[in-house]
């Protein structure tokens, strides 16, 4: 496992195009109404209504862990796994889904996200610092992570822990028109308020997952 490229801030900025924006425009959003849930292993996550929709509010830490050394084992238990895409999908408890893109798209609504920028493609929107309020924070208890995402280096011929710290990338369950093994996702920035769509090869990449369900009354 290895963790590298963390690339100085004003650098991220500049080569992506990506700008912080103003919070004190955005809505203050606050969950409608909160519970737990567990996975197929028995742990236990904090969920949040938002828009409609109940999500997890913790990265999924169950299954395959994506290394074995001591520190990623540490590092699962705290902060979650990585996982491919059918790995994502067999994992889902009863009651639950992968979320699809128009899921994510509902919650980027729900968070503010200007109706134009929706379905666009590449960083958009300015609700990114909404995803990642904690409970603690008294905003929407999202706690989305910038762990960074497991990548394989056709190359090298090895798995690498890229930018940690610095983005969080997140599955949908939506699969790309274009031809090849393509999933949409969303990846959040330390630095920026906007939030990425896009899609992935699903199968040299392993990304961070959280679950949603339709709002049910418990």
């Amino acid at each position: 496992m290895k963790k590298y490229l963390f690339i100085p801030v004003a650098c991220l900025l500049a080569a992506f195009g990506l700008t912080a924006c103003d919070n004190d425009e955005m809505p203050q959003v606050t969950p409608t109404a909160t519970g737990t849930m567990t996975d197929l292993e028995g742990n236990e996550y904090p969920w949040v209504r938002i828009g409609g929709l109940d999500w997890m509010a913790a990265d999924l830490k169950c299954g395959e862990p994506f290394d074995e050394s001591e520190e990623a084992l540490a590092c699962i238990e705290e902060y979650g796994n990585f996982y491919y895409i059918d790995e994502a999908l067999a994992n889902c408890p009863e009651g639950w889904r992968l979320p699809t893109d128009e899921d994510w798209q509902s919650l980027e609504r729900a968070l503010g996200m200007p109706e134009g920028d929706i379905a666009s493609l590449g960083w958009r929107g300015n609700c990114a610092w909404l995803m990642k309020q904690s409970a603690a924070d008294g905003g929407t208890g999202l706690s989305m992570s910038t762990n960074g995402y497991m990548c394989t280096s056709v190359s090298f011929g090895r798995e690498d822990w890229n930018y940690y710290g610095e983005y969080g990338c997140y599955w949908t369950s939506t699969k790309d028109a274009y031809p090849g093994e393509c999933y949409y996702f969303r990846k959040i920035c330390a630095v920026t308020d906007q939030v990425m769509r896009q899609s992935i090869n699903s199968e040299e990449t392993r990304l961070s997952v959280r679950y949603v369900r339709d709002a049910v009354n418990e």
